[in-house]
């Protein structure tokens, strides 16, 4: 699968996961992100972030997240990208948020990692280790 393919596949899981709680950010970035302004769909996200920080919305950071490593992706920024989604990975496990998980198991699929959610726990392991070092 070709990185163009996983743009458009990619998409398709980025309007999927929105964010439940905060409607209004998630609606305007992905208008930004359309038009391709991606600059301006990342200043909502980061809003919209923020907040579910403040409330402690684990659903809100996850989606927002999610959403922020698809324009990451969308502006080849892969390794931001990757740490959105280890990230989501991370809250989304312990708690089960099931539709967080679907959509990383596949996104996986779609970037062509072999072990669906598997490949984030390893992606994320792997972070963990470099952080230390």
């Amino acid at each position: 699968m070709t990185i163009s393919n996983s743009f458009s596949l990619s998409r398709n899981i980025y309007f999927y996961l929105t964010c439940t709680h905060l409607p209004d950010e998630p609606n305007i970035s992905q208008i930004y992100d359309a038009r391709g302004d991606y600059d301006t769909a990342l200043k909502y996200l980061e809003q919209s972030l923020g907040i579910s920080q403040a409330i402690g919305d684990k659903s809100g950071l996850c989606a927002t997240l999610f959403n922020m490593g698809h324009i990451h992706y969308q502006n080849e920024d892969v390794p931001h990208a990757i740490s959105a989604w280890v990230t989501v990975y991370q809250l989304a496990k312990p708690m089960q948020l099931t539709q967080a998980l679907n959509a990383l198991e596949q996104l996986a699929g779609q970037l062509g990692l072999p072990d669906g959610l598997g490949s984030w726990e390893k992606l994320a392991q792997q972070m963990k280790k470099q952080k230390k070092e």
